[in-house]
């Protein structure tokens, strides 16, 4: 099957299964219905809030497509549905491409689609998390799915693709232009397998359209954007102060990264083994693949460039250095370019190996593997989806150093360099994650591997059936395991609970306010959790965490947020001293009970005053942060009250 073929093959089957699970779990509400709609004006937000200053000027192409959408009449739930089915599609096209312009084959790179549809990368992530399954926040999963979608098509030789969406990447997702664009460039620049003359003149061209899609995309939102000013109860947006002080007190994303987490340590060390062994792979294969030992060579190369962008900006920040550009784009997610790869590296290292030992002792092994993703398959069944995510990356790695262990177990060279990183993660594994799960299943990987190499070769032999059909039942055990793990999101109260999927009490609460107050009502939520209420209701919500959040993207803000969180929450993040003494003189994090305690001992007076001064009379407020106001929806987790009016 040619490249074009299998890429088209797998793009259906991979949409195909993104539109199953809509029909196996509830529609996540998806973040840009609530940028969306402020853009759209529905409902209008008062004149002068920071939500509308910062939507009308954030870059971001998704937004004002869920605006266009909005105001032609589409369903919410409609719009959310194809942002869901978007970012899960991505999340497993992104390592299928990566994994076919490696190996060549459709069957591993389905491989590597199962390993992410089985959520394995999930563990590695950072600071901030790499998803599968959607959530809320679509923006970071689409974006890093994209830039690892266009690193692969570099790669694997789709230069007017790869062009196109490099120089599209800002409005899609800034955050990880900087290192894709590093990368471009480098590809651009050293390899050898690059389009040339009217290929290449074409290609560029395509991302110089990109590039003036950009630029008209910016001179055009700026031109709507409402001017800075103070309209009251609003203050002028204009001064940082506050932002700053928000991202040194409160904001952990763009803390300086623990690299001891597991994301960062075991992931690096599993990434140094695995580009080892690609680009000594290929190295060693030659002319004979160019292809895929070019592909190998570059896609090491953008993994790498993730991660020294990382580490990077992480020195930077400790030296106090760091361009503050930088660091809004929260520098320490960019290693997930990284996670996003590592079941494509994981397949195509496996298969490299496997093709040096014999074909009995590969349809074993490829057995073993169909064995352990069955065993998967019981457990989810057993626990639930969620539930294996830490063993399921684990053992993949396990396996494959079974199988390069045995692959080399002859040479002087190469094997004493492969029992030493597998000791060194083992020992990590073991010091640093005293978990069982983790190092037993690293161990235990590379047990099933090996047996399977020798015990399950001999039998192999005597049974050639089993040469044959191992690879077709690695993949049919494969396949069951995503079908299983695919339903059944944690999506209801108690410990499952989400915020962005609407409950019992979400609904009750919509149908209170369509019966009780305007749809343009503001409602008041607490900062300290998620509720996503403009989301699930597409009422204006006057505060929530998000506001908070928007001050690390445009920092100007700061003066008009800080005075709305002083006033509601009576925390001043203008002033850092006061901030500071209200945690003590540590970060001051959204868990701290301050946040509940203000509310529960504000008095209905003092209500009534805020009430007064910004127009809203409903607050949304967790359960165990009771109000002295009249409660109108009593929910198990939040409940809805309403401040009287005189």
């Amino acid at each position: 099957m040619s490249l074009r073929r299998a890429t088209l093959a797998g793009a259906v089957a991979i949409l195909a299964f993104a539109v199953s699970s809509l029909a196996f779990n509830p529609i996540v509400v998806d973040e840009t219905l609530g940028s969306g709609a402020v853009l759209a004006g529905m409902p209008p937000y008062p004149p002068g809030h920071p939500h509308v200053y910062f939507y009308e000027r954030a870059f971001s192409l998704g937004n004002h497509v869920t605006s266009w959408a909005l105001r032609l009449g589409f369903e919410r739930d409609w719009i959310s549905a194809t942002r869901n089915t978007l970012a899960l599609f991505l999340a497993l096209f992104a390592p299928y491409c990566a994994a076919l312009a490696l190996t060549r084959r459709w069957a591993l790179a389905a491989g590597a689609a199962i390993f992410a549809a089985l959520e394995a990368p999930t563990a590695y992530d950072g600071l901030y998390p790499v998803l599968v399954y959607p959530d809320i926040y679509s923006h970071g999963q689409i974006g890093q799915s994209l830039a690892v979608l266009v690193a692969a098509a570099w790669a694997g030789g789709a230069t007017r693709t790869a062009a196109l969406l490099t120089g599209l990447m800002p409005m899609l997702h800034a955050g990880v232009v900087a290192p894709l664009w590093i990368f471009t460039l480098l590809y651009l620049g050293f390899s050898r397998n690059r389009a040339r003359g009217t290929e290449l003149r074409r290609a560029l061209a395509g991302g110089a359209l990109g590039l003036a899609l950009n630029a008209a995309f910016f001179a055009w939102t700026r031109w709507k954007a409402s001017p800075f000013e103070s309209i009251p109860p609003y203050s002028a947006p204009g001064d940082d102060t506050a932002a700053r002080n928000f991202v040194a007190l409160t904001d952990f994303h763009r803390q300086l990264p623990d690299f001891t987490r597991f994301g960062y340590a075991v992931h690096f060390i599993v990434f140094a083994m695995l580009a080892f062994a690609l680009l000594r792979g290929g190295r060693e294969l030659g002319e004979r693949s160019n292809g895929p030992a070019a592909a190998a060579r570059w896609l090491v190369v953008f993994a790498g460039v993730a991660w020294l962008f990382t580490f990077g900006c992480a020195a930077a920040q400790a030296l106090g250095v760091l361009p503050y550009p930088l660091l809004m784009s929260m520098p320490s997610r960019v290693s997930n370019l990284s996670t996003i790869l590592l079941g494509p590296f994981v397949v195509t290292a496996v298969a490299g190996a496997l093709e040096r030992v014999e074909a009995t002792q590969r349809g074993a092994f490829w057995a073993a593997v169909g064995s352990s993703f069955v065993a998967a398959a019981v457990w989810i069944l057993q626990r639930g989806p969620w539930q294996v995510r830490d063993q399921v990356g684990v053992v993949a790695f396990g396996l494959a150093a079974a199988a390069g262990l045995w692959a080399v177990r002859r040479s002087r060279r190469d094997f004493p360099w492969i029992c030493v990183a597998c000791a060194v993660l083992a020992g990590v594994l073991f010091v640093l994650y005293p978990q069982p799960v983790r190092h037993w299943s690293f161990l235990g990987g590379i047990g099933v591997g090996l047996v399977a190499l020798t015990l399950g070769g001999a039998l192999a032999r005597s049974q050639p059936v089993l040469a044959h059909s191992g690879a077709a039942f690695a993949l049919c055990g494969g396949l069951l395991a995503a079908a299983v793990n695919m339903p059944g999101r944690w999506v209801d109260f108690g410990k499952n609970w989400r915020c962005d999927v609407p409950s019992r009490f979400d609904r009750e609460m919509v149908a209170w306010m369509k019966a009780n107050v305007a749809p343009d009502e503001p409602v008041l939520t607490a900062a300290w959790v998620r509720l996503e209420v403009q989301q699930k209701t597409g009422h204006p919500v006057l505060a929530e965490t998000e506001t908070l959040w928007m001050l690390t993207y445009m920092p100007e803000l700061g003066s008009a947020v800080a005075p709305l969180f002083r006033d509601l929450y009576e925390v001043d993040y203008s002033r850092a001293r006061d901030v500071l003494a209200l945690s003590g003189g540590g970060r001051f994090k959204l868990t701290n009970p301050y946040w509940s305690m203000v509310w529960r001992d504000r008095t209905p007076e003092r209500w009534a005053e805020l009430a007064h001064k910004y127009d809203f009379e409903l607050v949304v407020s967790p359960e165990d942060t009771q109000l002295a106001l009249p409660k109108v929806v009593d929910g198990n987790l939040w409940d809805l009250y309403r401040i009287p009016r005189d």
